[in-house]
């Protein structure tokens, strides 16, 4: 990646990108060919290119930036933290501290929940599929008996008049919405919940009553 222009470094950058990166970015957003650029470094609203042409950032990180780039105070805190570490996976004192001002601060929070984001957004499905058969592999030729989907995180999915029992329940979060649940297994970058574990407990019910099945998603783990 030897290039002699930071035009042509930028130009480099972003054939490695589009080979090296599936689908050539980070997530969803890809801008076209003609609009691509590479972020060099960012200050306040602004960002500049490798090519050294400068933008206002509407993005600002998605949200995470609201204060703008590089803010020093920002700045002064993370270079603070660095050398004690940064990612424990326990509690600490700096995300104690900050759920205690989030309820403080917020007169309908009563606590705070801690989630990774990212893969949830307006196209993501979640499907619940009911079984008359443990065996949930598609390949054997096992069909769900019915299927409801969601876009909500929370809620309740009903199967009417469902004739088999014992019925068995699996659920699926589909964050791309293109999976129909009858085309085969879920595709890549889906999750599967079978309820009741590895081996799913029976849903017992009398032939042509009402399934019904709440849903929880949770997000540090993308499972429903």
């Amino acid at each position: 990646m030897n290039a002699s222009t930071p035009a042509q470094r930028q130009a480099a950058l972003l054939a490695t990108a589009s080979r090296d990166l599936a689908g050539g970015g980070l997530g969803l957003f890809v801008l076209p060919p003609e609009l691509n650029l590479v972020v060099a470094r960012g200050e306040g609203s602004h960002v500049w290119d490798i090519a050294g042409r400068e933008y206002i950032d509407y993005h600002l990180g998605s949200g995470p930036v609201l204060l703008g780039h590089a803010h020093p105070a920002i700045t002064r805190a993370v270079t603070e933290q660095l050398p004690k570490g940064t990612t424990y996976y326990f509690l600490n004192e700096p995300e104690i501290e900050l759920a205690h001002r989030l309820v403080a601060a917020v007169p309908c929070a009563d606590a705070v929940h801690y989630t990774g984001s990212g893969t949830v957004d307006e196209k993501h499905k979640i499907i619940v599929f009911l079984f008359d058969s443990p065996d949930f592999a598609q390949s054997s030729g096992v069909m769900p008996i019915g299927s409801d989907s969601t876009a909500a995180k929370n809620g309740t999915i009903n199967f009417p008049d469902v004739g088999a029992s014992p019925v068995y329940a699996v659920a699926v979060f589909d964050p791309t919405g293109d999976y129909d649940g009858q085309s085969g297994p879920p595709p890549s970058g889906c999750t599967v919940a079978m309820y009741g574990g590895q081996t799913p407990e029976p849903i017992k019910i009398e032939p042509g009553k009402t399934v019904e099945i709440e849903l929880a998603f949770d997000d540090s783990t993308k499972m429903p």
